[in-house]
């Protein structure tokens, strides 16, 4: 096994790390806008309004509470999402850039690796 530089991780490892930091902040920020529609539900059902009306009012200020009051992870889930975006592009646009092995194989003149002559279909018209 070879051994990487600190700080640098196998394209496997990073994206996986990526998909794990992303359904981290999902879910604390899901849990964080439920725990407020929650306690808002809760404040109008001591009220004693219906559970029709509690529930409609509570989602409309529990949806503007979660604006003001959980920006901080609201921002912090979209920058994860926008980082994991552009690794994952950057990551697409080298693969594209790298040449296939059939172009590697016409550039140097030798057969593709792991692909002998006995492989190769046969010309056309012949």
């Amino acid at each position: 096994m070879t051994a990487r530089p600190a700080g640098v991780e196998s394209g496997a490892h990073e994206a996986a790390s990526g998909r794990a930091a992303v359904r981290r902040r999902v879910v604390v920020y899901t849990a964080l806008r439920v725990a407020v529609f929650l306690v808002v539900f809760g404040v109008l059902w001591a009220l004693r309004l219906g559970v029709y009306p509690a529930l409609l009012i509570a989602a409309l200020v529990s949806g503007a509470l979660s604006y003001v009051l959980l920006r901080r992870q609201r921002e912090a889930l979209a920058q994860t999402v926008e980082q994991r975006l552009a690794t994952r592009r950057r990551h697409r646009a080298s693969r594209e850039a790298m040449p296939t092995p059939q172009e590697v194989a016409r550039v140097t003149g030798r057969a593709s690796p792991g692909r002998s002559d006995q492989d190769a279909p046969p010309p056309p018209g012949g």
